[in-house]
């Protein structure tokens, strides 16, 4: 149930965040999440438990990063949610770059090749249906091989250091603006 990608609705009906990216979350606050079902058709019981932190919150505003405005670099979003690519892409522009979206890795080769000149970046889910987001750099590293890659997941299997080849980088969703633009920023020396 906590798997990426499992739902029990059909195709088309899954609303929301989804169960791995819930307790991904939950898990990066130092939680945990607990599951109780009442059997067939009588519906489940989730309980959500975070540790409580006291005296941190003049502190988390002390140390608040300013996001760091990009220079108008064409990134490649990619992401098989299209609720995922507007927010990412919304959010992309804010900090100014140029941003094509793709709703998977055979969209994303198809606009690729229409523009691999003007793309400077590659930001890209790591579990899509059909093609892996490191399979999807691959493919796409064969046609430019300094692409550099930021890889994103929400799932907590997902092995940061593996996915951390040359020229990449990895973030965890859900990043924050701050989070995205400073990793952007190194990756691509906008700073």
């Amino acid at each position: 149930m906590f798997e990426p990608l499992f739902t029990t609705k059909a195709r088309g009906e899954g609303t929301g965040l989804g169960l791995s990216t819930v307790k991904g979350i939950v898990q990066s606050f130092g939680g945990c999440i607990e599951l109780v079902s009442g059997g067939p058709d009588k519906g489940a019981c989730f309980s959500l438990l975070l540790p409580l932190i006291e005296g941190r919150t003049a502190l988390i505003k002390s140390n608040v990063m300013q996001p760091v405005e990009g220079d108008g670099a064409w990134i490649l979003l990619v992401d098989d949610r299209e609720d995922v690519l507007e927010t990412y892409t919304l959010i992309l522009e804010s900090l100014n770059y140029q941003v094509i979206a793709a709703a998977g890795g055979e969209k994303a080769i198809e606009l690729f090749t229409l523009h691999r000149e003007r793309i400077a970046l590659l930001v890209t889910d790591v579990v899509m249906p059909k093609m892996s987001g490191p399979a999807l750099a691959g493919e796409l590293r064969r046609m430019k091989p300094e692409l550099p890659v930021i890889f994103v997941s929400a799932n907590s299997f997902a092995d940061d250091q593996s996915l951390v080849v040359e020229n990449s980088s990895f973030i965890r969703k859900p990043f924050s603006i701050e989070d995205i633009s400073y990793q952007i920023a190194t990756i691509l020396n906008v700073a």
